[in-house]
Order: structure tokens, then sequence, then C-alpha cells
């Protein structure tokens, strides 16, 4: 939430410990290229970004991978906006730790209804919004 940058996919990694490191090795020579299909069953079930890194043989090669997404619906109100946010199954988002981020502001999700109103401000504003549902944002 520092900067409401979207992503860098080449963000610097060194220094930091990856989650998982898996080693494999290879009966073919270094210098003979083939073609391999590589799961990642340990991501079923999860949303995020991910970045898988292939390192060896002195290249390396990067994958960001995105899982789940988070979009808005809103309806405009005479006060404001009536607001829900909608997860990647088209579900409306409700319960605990939901809400969004508006204007230096934090607007929670009423638990139920996963209702949400934004009242309509002093001047029009135009701004970047985080929603959050869970421990994904």
């Amino acid at each position: 939430m520092k900067n409401k940058d979207v992503f860098n996919t080449g963000v610097n990694l060194e220094g930091l410990e990856p989650a998982e490191n898996i080693r494999h090795e290879y009966e073919q020579p270094a210098n003979v290229s083939h073609d391999e299909v590589f799961t990642f069953p340990q991501l079923n079930d999860k949303i995020g970004l991910f970045i898988v890194e292939f390192i060896g043989n002195g290249k390396n090669a990067r994958a960001v991978i995105k899982k789940g997404m988070l979009s808005l619906v809103h309806k405009s109100t005479i006060a404001g906006h009536l607001v829900y946010m909608i997860d990647h199954k088209k579900l409306i988002c409700k319960g605990g730790r939901t809400g969004v981020w508006f204007d230096s502001k934090y607007y929670e999700a009423e638990k139920e209804s996963g209702r949400m109103f934004i009242p309509y401000g002093r001047t029009e504003t135009t701004g970047k919004i985080i929603m959050i549902n869970g421990q994904f944002a």
C-alpha cells in the first residue's frame, strides 16, 4: 500500500529466502537442450502473486503467476457509492478483513451482506482503490 503501483515483475529478489527450493538433476549433458513441463501443485487452492525462478548453468528465467482476482461493482446513490467486491469465483466478498482503501480511508464491508458505502466527498476525487479480502489484496 506504500506506493499503490502495480507489481514490478523485475523486482530484485537478491538476499531473500525462497519459500521453497526444488532441485532437478538431468541425465542429458549441459549442452543438450530439451523440453520439460513443470507443475506446481503447491499452488493449488491458493490465491495471490507468486514468483517462480529457474536458475541453472549460469542462466535464469522468471515466471510471475497471478492466481485469483478481485473486482468492484458499484452503484451511485444520492449520498455516495454503494459498493460490492466480487472474488475470482464471482461471489460477493464478505466476512472479516474485507474492505477497500480509498483516499487514505478504509471502508469495511458489512460481515453479512458484503456491502460497503463510500460517501461522496466535498470535491470530485479520482484515485486508486485497494481491495482487500482476507489475506488477498
